[in-house]
Protein backbone atom coordinates (compact mmCIF):
# COMPACT_ATOMS: atom_id res chain seq x y z
CA UNK A 1 0.00 0.00 0.00
CA UNK A 2 1.39 3.14 -0.83
CA UNK A 3 3.68 5.07 1.60
CA UNK A 4 2.51 2.07 4.21
CA UNK A 5 4.60 -0.63 5.70
CA UNK A 6 3.14 -3.32 3.58
CA UNK A 7 2.66 -6.96 5.30
CA UNK A 8 3.95 -9.52 3.49
CA UNK A 9 2.51 -13.10 3.36
CA UNK A 10 5.51 -15.67 3.43
CA UNK A 11 4.29 -18.39 1.17
CA UNK A 12 7.92 -19.20 0.11
CA UNK A 13 9.19 -19.94 3.38
CA UNK A 14 5.76 -22.14 4.29
CA UNK A 15 7.18 -26.15 5.22
CA UNK A 16 5.20 -27.06 2.36
CA UNK A 17 6.99 -25.41 -0.69
CA UNK A 18 10.11 -24.40 0.82
CA UNK A 19 11.00 -28.22 1.55
CA UNK A 20 10.40 -29.23 -2.50
CA UNK A 21 12.37 -26.16 -3.35
CA UNK A 22 15.40 -27.53 -1.26
CA UNK A 23 14.88 -30.84 -3.74
CA UNK A 24 14.77 -28.70 -6.90
CA UNK A 25 18.38 -29.40 -7.44
CA UNK A 26 18.18 -32.87 -7.69
CA UNK A 27 14.50 -33.06 -9.28
CA UNK A 28 16.10 -31.77 -12.45
CA UNK A 29 19.89 -31.89 -12.82
CA UNK A 30 22.51 -35.16 -11.71
CA UNK A 31 25.55 -34.64 -10.13
CA UNK A 32 26.89 -34.21 -13.38
CA UNK A 33 24.99 -30.86 -13.76
CA UNK A 34 22.86 -32.52 -16.77
CA UNK A 35 18.73 -32.59 -17.39
CA UNK A 36 17.30 -35.59 -15.29
CA UNK A 37 15.61 -37.82 -17.45
CA UNK A 38 14.82 -40.87 -15.44
CA UNK A 39 13.43 -39.94 -11.71
CA UNK A 40 11.73 -42.43 -9.48
CA UNK A 41 8.24 -42.65 -8.83
CA UNK A 42 8.89 -40.15 -5.62
CA UNK A 43 10.86 -37.50 -7.48
CA UNK A 44 8.39 -37.47 -10.18
CA UNK A 45 5.90 -36.72 -7.90
CA UNK A 46 7.73 -33.71 -5.88
CA UNK A 47 8.61 -32.57 -9.12
CA UNK A 48 5.23 -32.03 -10.57
CA UNK A 49 3.60 -30.66 -7.61
CA UNK A 50 6.81 -28.63 -7.61
CA UNK A 51 5.85 -26.91 -10.90
CA UNK A 52 3.12 -25.83 -9.81
CA UNK A 53 3.79 -24.68 -6.39
CA UNK A 54 6.57 -22.13 -8.53
CA UNK A 55 4.04 -20.91 -10.91
CA UNK A 56 2.21 -19.64 -7.82
CA UNK A 57 5.14 -17.71 -6.46
CA UNK A 58 5.74 -16.14 -9.75
CA UNK A 59 2.07 -15.18 -10.22
CA UNK A 60 2.04 -13.86 -7.46
CA UNK A 61 5.12 -11.91 -7.70
CA UNK A 62 3.97 -10.75 -11.19
CA UNK A 63 0.68 -9.38 -9.21
CA UNK A 64 2.70 -7.34 -6.65
CA UNK A 65 5.35 -5.70 -9.62
CA UNK A 66 2.22 -4.47 -11.30
CA UNK A 67 1.47 -2.49 -8.30
CA UNK A 68 4.80 -1.55 -7.34
CA UNK A 69 5.04 -0.40 -11.20
CA UNK A 70 1.76 1.72 -10.47
CA UNK A 71 3.10 3.35 -6.60
CA UNK A 72 5.89 4.60 -8.64
CA UNK A 73 3.81 6.68 -10.63
CA UNK A 74 2.54 8.42 -7.64
CA UNK A 75 5.85 10.08 -6.42
CA UNK A 76 6.80 10.59 -10.33
CA UNK A 77 6.87 13.97 -10.80
CA UNK A 78 9.34 14.24 -13.76
CA UNK A 79 7.23 13.54 -17.06
CA UNK A 80 9.89 14.43 -19.50
CA UNK A 81 11.14 10.85 -18.53
CA UNK A 82 7.95 9.42 -19.54
CA UNK A 83 8.20 6.78 -22.78
CA UNK A 84 4.26 6.15 -21.85
CA UNK A 85 1.76 8.77 -20.59
CA UNK A 86 0.05 7.80 -17.41
CA UNK A 87 -3.13 6.91 -18.81
CA UNK A 88 -2.08 4.49 -21.19
CA UNK A 89 0.28 3.58 -18.24
CA UNK A 90 -2.21 3.15 -15.64
CA UNK A 91 -4.65 1.33 -18.20
CA UNK A 92 -2.21 -1.21 -19.14
CA UNK A 93 -0.92 -2.06 -15.71
CA UNK A 94 -4.41 -2.59 -13.83
CA UNK A 95 -6.00 -4.42 -16.96
CA UNK A 96 -2.95 -6.74 -17.14
CA UNK A 97 -3.10 -7.13 -13.57
CA UNK A 98 -7.14 -8.56 -12.99
CA UNK A 99 -6.82 -10.31 -16.46
CA UNK A 100 -3.60 -12.46 -15.26
CA UNK A 101 -6.37 -13.23 -11.72
CA UNK A 102 -7.61 -15.73 -14.32
CA UNK A 103 -4.64 -17.93 -14.20
CA UNK A 104 -4.27 -18.47 -9.80
CA UNK A 105 -8.10 -20.45 -9.85
CA UNK A 106 -6.54 -23.58 -12.75
CA UNK A 107 -3.19 -23.61 -10.84
CA UNK A 108 -4.85 -24.05 -7.35
CA UNK A 109 -6.77 -27.06 -9.02
CA UNK A 110 -4.07 -28.60 -10.45
CA UNK A 111 -2.31 -28.23 -7.41
CA UNK A 112 -5.10 -29.91 -5.36
CA UNK A 113 -4.96 -32.82 -8.76
CA UNK A 114 -1.18 -33.31 -8.60
CA UNK A 115 -0.50 -33.39 -4.60
CA UNK A 116 -3.67 -35.92 -4.07
CA UNK A 117 -2.31 -37.77 -6.97
CA UNK A 118 -5.78 -37.80 -8.40
CA UNK A 119 -4.16 -38.08 -11.94
CA UNK A 120 -7.25 -35.81 -13.46
CA UNK A 121 -6.51 -34.63 -16.90
CA UNK A 122 -5.52 -30.91 -16.42
CA UNK A 123 -8.08 -29.37 -19.06
CA UNK A 124 -11.43 -27.04 -19.01
CA UNK A 125 -13.26 -29.96 -17.03
CA UNK A 126 -10.79 -30.00 -14.19
CA UNK A 127 -13.36 -28.15 -11.88
CA UNK A 128 -15.93 -30.46 -12.19
CA UNK A 129 -13.98 -33.95 -12.53
CA UNK A 130 -11.97 -32.75 -9.10
CA UNK A 131 -15.38 -32.13 -7.84
CA UNK A 132 -17.05 -35.65 -8.92
CA UNK A 133 -13.60 -37.12 -7.20
CA UNK A 134 -14.05 -35.13 -3.82
CA UNK A 135 -17.41 -36.45 -3.69
CA UNK A 136 -16.57 -39.97 -4.32
CA UNK A 137 -13.90 -40.61 -2.40
CA UNK A 138 -14.83 -38.59 0.73
CA UNK A 139 -11.81 -36.22 0.24
CA UNK A 140 -13.35 -33.34 3.03
CA UNK A 141 -10.27 -31.49 3.14
CA UNK A 142 -10.48 -30.83 -0.26
CA UNK A 143 -14.04 -29.76 -0.38
CA UNK A 144 -13.14 -27.53 2.39
CA UNK A 145 -10.45 -25.96 0.22
CA UNK A 146 -12.42 -25.27 -3.03
CA UNK A 147 -15.04 -23.76 -1.30
CA UNK A 148 -12.36 -21.24 -0.07
CA UNK A 149 -11.71 -20.32 -3.28
CA UNK A 150 -14.96 -19.84 -4.83
CA UNK A 151 -15.20 -17.69 -1.29
CA UNK A 152 -11.81 -15.64 -3.14
CA UNK A 153 -12.85 -15.85 -6.46
CA UNK A 154 -15.96 -14.06 -5.71
CA UNK A 155 -14.33 -11.49 -4.32
CA UNK A 156 -12.34 -10.84 -7.05
CA UNK A 157 -14.98 -11.48 -9.79
CA UNK A 158 -16.60 -8.22 -9.85
CA UNK A 159 -13.87 -5.89 -10.88
CA UNK A 160 -12.53 -9.12 -13.62
CA UNK A 161 -16.40 -8.82 -14.57
CA UNK A 162 -15.98 -4.97 -15.19
CA UNK A 163 -12.67 -5.00 -17.06
CA UNK A 164 -13.88 -7.94 -19.57
CA UNK A 165 -17.27 -6.18 -20.13
CA UNK A 166 -15.74 -2.83 -20.61
CA UNK A 167 -16.88 -0.89 -17.98
CA UNK A 168 -13.71 -0.34 -16.54
CA UNK A 169 -12.79 2.40 -19.66
CA UNK A 170 -16.16 4.23 -18.42
CA UNK A 171 -13.76 5.13 -15.21
CA UNK A 172 -13.98 8.79 -14.44
CA UNK A 173 -10.91 9.48 -13.15
CA UNK A 174 -9.32 7.76 -15.93
CA UNK A 175 -10.78 9.36 -18.58
CA UNK A 176 -10.20 12.93 -17.22
CA UNK A 177 -6.58 12.22 -17.02
CA UNK A 178 -6.60 11.06 -21.12
CA UNK A 179 -8.50 13.74 -22.21
CA UNK A 180 -6.11 16.06 -20.34
CA UNK A 181 -2.88 14.24 -21.50
CA UNK A 182 -4.75 14.65 -25.44
CA UNK A 183 -5.19 17.96 -25.05
CA UNK A 184 -2.27 18.83 -23.66
CA UNK A 185 -0.18 16.16 -26.75
CA UNK A 186 2.69 18.64 -27.46
CA UNK A 187 3.22 19.82 -24.03
CA UNK A 188 2.96 16.18 -21.91
CA UNK A 189 5.64 17.38 -19.33
CA UNK A 190 3.80 20.69 -18.61
CA UNK A 191 0.98 18.46 -16.33
CA UNK A 192 3.64 17.77 -13.77
CA UNK A 193 2.58 21.26 -12.90
CA UNK A 194 -1.33 21.19 -12.91
CA UNK A 195 -2.78 20.11 -9.39
CA UNK A 196 -6.36 19.18 -10.58
CA UNK A 197 -4.33 16.29 -13.10
CA UNK A 198 -1.92 15.31 -10.56
CA UNK A 199 -4.80 14.81 -7.86
CA UNK A 200 -7.10 13.03 -10.07
CA UNK A 201 -4.12 10.83 -11.14
CA UNK A 202 -3.04 10.37 -7.58
CA UNK A 203 -6.43 9.35 -6.66
CA UNK A 204 -7.05 6.97 -9.90
CA UNK A 205 -3.68 4.98 -8.28
CA UNK A 206 -4.33 4.87 -4.79
CA UNK A 207 -7.56 3.75 -5.40
CA UNK A 208 -6.48 0.69 -7.48
CA UNK A 209 -3.16 0.09 -5.70
CA UNK A 210 -5.44 -0.05 -2.04
CA UNK A 211 -7.85 -2.89 -4.17
CA UNK A 212 -4.65 -4.81 -5.54
CA UNK A 213 -3.09 -4.78 -1.97
CA UNK A 214 -6.37 -6.10 -0.73
CA UNK A 215 -6.73 -9.10 -2.69
CA UNK A 216 -2.78 -10.03 -2.75
CA UNK A 217 -3.16 -10.48 0.65
CA UNK A 218 -6.08 -12.55 0.22
CA UNK A 219 -4.70 -14.57 -2.26
CA UNK A 220 -1.29 -15.34 -0.30
CA UNK A 221 -3.02 -15.87 2.98
CA UNK A 222 -5.52 -18.65 1.03
CA UNK A 223 -2.44 -20.46 -0.62
CA UNK A 224 -0.63 -20.16 2.73
CA UNK A 225 -3.65 -22.30 3.85
CA UNK A 226 -3.84 -24.93 1.30
CA UNK A 227 -0.03 -25.60 1.79
CA UNK A 228 -0.36 -26.55 5.49
CA UNK A 229 -3.51 -28.33 4.78
CA UNK A 230 -2.28 -30.40 1.56
CA UNK A 231 1.46 -31.24 3.77
CA UNK A 232 0.29 -34.25 5.58
CA UNK A 233 -1.27 -35.47 2.36
CA UNK A 234 2.04 -35.11 0.36
CA UNK A 235 4.46 -36.40 2.68
CA UNK A 236 1.68 -39.91 3.10
CA UNK A 237 2.02 -40.21 -0.61
CA UNK A 238 5.73 -39.79 -0.58
CA UNK A 239 6.12 -42.61 2.06
CA UNK A 240 3.89 -44.61 -0.05
CA UNK A 241 5.70 -44.42 -2.99
CA UNK A 242 8.95 -45.09 -1.43
CA UNK A 243 7.44 -48.01 0.20
CA UNK A 244 5.84 -49.15 -3.34
CA UNK A 245 9.74 -48.66 -5.13
CA UNK A 246 10.97 -51.33 -2.77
Amino acid sequence: MPHTKEKEIPIDDSPFFKSLRKRAPKLYLTKSAKPRKHLSAKDSYQKEVLEICLRISSLLETLRLSRFFLSERLDDKIFENHKVKNAAFVRYHIETYFLRLTTFKDLILKLLNRTYKIDLKENVGLERNLKIQIQKNGFTDLEQLLQGLTILMKNVEPVRHKIAHGGYHDDLDLILIESQETISTDNYSSLSQDSEYLKTLSLLLKRNIIDMYGIELMMATYVLLVYKRLLPKRRLIEKSLIINSK
